[in-house]
């Protein structure tokens, strides 16, 4: 194992960490439920 996929593997490590440890947070009530959103659907 060279130091490029020691490297590149613990990006991909760190990485997934920040991802799942940030995803339990939600966005406040005001922002979910805005009047002002962007509306994806064309419906």
């Amino acid at each position: 194992m060279g130091w490029n996929e020691i490297f590149f593997g613990s990006m991909i490590v760190i990485g997934l960490g920040a991802f799942l440890f940030f995803g339990r947070f939600r966005a406040g009530k005001a922002q979910r439920e805005r009047q002002s959103k962007i509306r994806w659907r064309k419906h």
